[in-house]
């Protein structure tokens, strides 16, 4: 038999996961060609399969040795990388298939997902630009990337020219920096996550304000607008700006604004919320920035308006504590997003097993590709309408205190999935029984939304009476250990006696950013995405309802409640590694909760995007 045959039974016997058969094939293809890069390839995969990671390795170099351009091994070389904790090989192994085959949506996915905490410290001008116009992708979450992007932009010199337009002496009406492409593209489709950049545009629009706006100031004003609304008006604005935003608005009312005037306003004001806006719609459909914010700022407002008028509501919502928190996200819907990152369909047995592979076969799940599921608090979407792309054949009922939040995930909905089955209501959850009888669900998501309740435990009871014996449970709740430096922050900010409104929140941003200089914890979180937006600041530090737990309280609740852990929803691979490392676990060894409260211990920041885990009702 040829080599070519070895291999093509080789990756037949693989696919079908019988894989000591799959490495007798692939050696002797070796034997007889060397040189055969799929042989390698295919070793270096089973090689990591069994463990042995030095040896993939080295059949994934020795594959990238004859064919350096294929960007499938580039791209499973960088898996490794990943796997292993060393992310910088991973994102230039990850980079390199993205620019062999940039086309690649599942390439340029996990680039963006490995890059998202690293900080460059040395120009790259080729990133910058791949990463720029990834952030402009559809079915890409390029938010993702804003702070290596951010990192690479500070050190280019299109930062340098734009802090020169920022400078007091200069004149701003022609200067270059209104024309830099790659800041306008980032300001137009991605909320900017960088103190110093943040200021240098502030002092940029209070410039820009008083001076004698032209056509050449057109495209960068616009950009901005759209900035402005992403990040809901949180840049501070100055009494000389107040002023001149009245005038503005006065003109822009009357129908006597010239586009930049329409479009310096919008940069202090939503479009949709100016008398006589129709009249303008004509000139704003010049580029595809231009239509983007009409679109953002007129359009979708207009139809959310439409939708929350013919909004199902399941329950009332009387409780005190969850009429404050409805009041919160009606004026702050969280989180605001575009795009999200889209996978390929798949049964929700073979999710978990990927997930969890030491899961028992008594722990998976009896129903087929077909399950009813309760999303317990959807806020504005995201969270369910990743899970309809993903299991489309679910049956899904979304609920949320908020009607804002509920108008914006439908019509997410009508744009991205118009055909997923998701029913979406409003209620409270501990007024669901109302709705629902006892065992009704196959499936319950409920993620970051009980520790906002007056009593956890009262509506984790209620969501736990509503699914079905044998059931599926996602609980995400905040770590006290993990956010620690977050209390700290919201204890000083109560102390300094800010108030949650859009002026209080930006005057505690003023005072964030002063000490952040000499206070570790204020520098920490002008790091955090959720500094630079209204609505994820007010999350953060001014919700009206926060508890936070420990692991032995969690358990304690489970057991309570009669269900079981199935394992921590860690979506980090080399943490992942770490603690198997720390307790000598194989694969098929299931991790306890006491397992992992000795590793928060040692990383206790692991935790930083809440605990996140799978429980079964027995």
């Amino acid at each position: 038999m040829s080599a070519s045959k070895k291999i093509k039974k080789g990756i037949s016997l693989y696919q079908e996961k019988k894989y000591q058969q799959a490495v007798g094939l692939f050696k002797e293809a070796l034997v007889i060609d060397p040189r055969a890069a799929e042989a390698h390839y295919y070793m270096a995969l089973l090689s990591s399969i069994g463990g042995n990671a030095s040896a993939s390795m080295h059949f994934f170099d020795n594959a990238l040795a004859i064919e350096p351009n294929n960007a499938a091994y580039h791209f499973d070389k960088g898996r490794l990388h990943e796997l292993l904790g060393d992310i910088p090989k991973a994102v230039e192994r990850y980079y390199s298939a993205v620019l062999q085959t940039p086309e690649n949506n599942d390439y340029c996915q996990n680039l963006i997902n490995v890059i998202r905490k690293l900080r460059f410290h040395a120009p790259n001008p080729q990133l910058l630009v791949t990463l720029n116009a990834l952030m402009t992708r559809p079915k890409i979450d390029g938010s993702s990337a804003m702070y290596s992007w951010t990192s690479l932009y500070l050190l280019s010199p299109e930062f340098l020219l734009l802090k020169q337009g920022a400078t007091e002496g200069a004149a701003i009406e022609n200067h270059l920096c209104l024309q830099e492409p790659l800041l306008i593209n980032a300001m137009a489709y991605n909320t900017l996550q960088e103190a110093s950049l943040e200021d240098t545009l502030v002092t940029l629009r209070k410039k820009l304000s008083s001076a004698a706006l032209n056509q050449n100031m057109v495209l960068f004003l616009t950009a901005m607008a759209q900035q402005c609304f992403m990040n809901e008006y949180i840049w501070e604005v100055t009494a000389e700006e107040e002023a001149r935003i009245i005038t503005l608005r006065q003109t822009a009312e009357a129908g006597n604004a010239t586009l930049a005037e329409l479009l310096l306003l919008a940069t202090y004001q939503p479009l949709f919320s100016i008398r006589n806006i129709e009249l303008y719609q004509g000139s704003m459909n010049d580029n595809e920035i231009s239509a983007l914010v009409w679109r953002r700022q007129v359009s979708e407002p207009k139809r959310e308006a439409e939708i929350k008028k013919t909004l199902t509501s399941l329950t009332p919502i009387e409780d005190e504590v969850s009429a404050k928190v409805q009041a919160q996200y009606e004026e702050n819907p969280y989180p605001r997003w575009d795009e999200m990152n889209l996978y390929q369909a798949r049964e929700f047995k073979d999710y978990l097993r990927n997930l969890l592979p030491f899961l028992k076969r008594a722990n998976l799940p009896p129903f087929g590709s077909k399950a009813k599921v309760l999303i317990a608090g959807t806020g504005t979407g995201r969270h369910v309408l990743g899970n309809a792309n993903l299991f489309p054949k679910h049956d899904f009922i979304a609920i949320d205190l908020s009607s804002t939040s509920l108008a914006y995930a439908i019509r997410k909905k009508e744009e991205m999935f118009a055909n997923a089955q998701v029913d979406f209501a409003q209620a409270d959850i501990l007024r669901l029984e109302e709705a629902f009888a006892p065992e009704t669900f196959d499936i319950i998501e409920c993620c970051g939304v009980l520790h906002h309740m007056h009593d956890p435990m009262a509506g984790w009871e209620v969501l736990a009476r509503l699914l079905k014996k044998g059931g599926y449970m996602k609980i995400a709740l905040y770590s006290k250990t993990a956010r620690l430096a977050i209390s700290k922050i919201r204890q000083k900010i109560q102390d300094e006696g800010y108030p949650s409104s859009v002026q209080g929140i930006r005057a505690m941003r003023k005072y964030v950013k002063v000490g952040a200089a000499q206070d570790k914890d204020l520098d920490h979180l002008t790091h955090s995405p959720d500094f630079y937006s209204t609505s994820a600041c007010r999350d953060l530090l001014f919700h009206v309802q926060e508890h936070q737990f420990t692991l032995p309280q969690i358990k304690q609740a489970i057991e309570k409640l009669g269900l079981e852990f199935l394992g921590m929803d860690l979506h980090d691979a080399h943490a992942q590694a770490e603690f198997r490392k720390m307790f000598s676990l194989k694969m098929d060894s299931a991790p306890t909760i006491e397992q992992w409260e000795e590793f928060e211990k040692q990383h206790p920041s692991i935790f930083g995007g809440m605990y996140q885990f799978w429980l079964q009702k027995e």
